[in-house]
């Protein structure tokens, strides 16, 4: 029973959690400037991923946008997928912070990638499933004794 409880714990600080940082994800986003943007290429970067001897590769978009002022800004996503996502050509939407050090460092395609808040959600409903896996079997085991 002891462990039910306790993951229903973690799922309800994981959903706590997942909601600050939804809100400050909202906060930034919201000071943030959005362009369009056309992707004009697709690199790969290759090296060992999640600990594996043998190499993968990674398909990063290549973006091309014009700033509000008229700045043409070219970065490369720092977020990459297994396969290419994007083709040469593409639009997308951008958002950047107009008031960064270094606006192509704070540029990014919107939609692409897995956001924190998204990522504490997903782990609340897999403690909460967790959760509700245990509790019967907790249930059924004080029941035997």
């Amino acid at each position: 029973m002891q462990q039910a409880w306790f993951s229903a714990l973690i799922a309800a600080a994981l959903l706590v959690a997942g909601r600050l940082t939804a809100v400050q994800e909202h906060r930034r986003d919201a000071m943030l400037a959005q362009a369009h943007g056309r992707v004009t290429a697709v690199v790969p970067r290759c090296g060992y991923y999640d600990g594996h001897r043998r190499t993968r590769c990674k398909w990063f978009p290549t973006v091309q946008f014009s700033t509000a002022e008229g700045q043409t800004i070219t970065f490369i996503s720092n977020v990459g997928m297994r396969e290419p996502a994007f083709v040469e050509g593409q639009g997308v939407q951008v958002r950047y912070d107009p008031h960064a050090a270094s606006v192509k460092e704070s540029a990014f395609i919107m939609g692409y990638g897995l956001r924190h808040s998204t990522f504490l959600y997903c782990l609340a409903i897999a403690a909460s499933a967790l959760a509700c896996l245990l509790a019967p079997m907790a249930w059924h085991e004080r029941c035997k004794a």
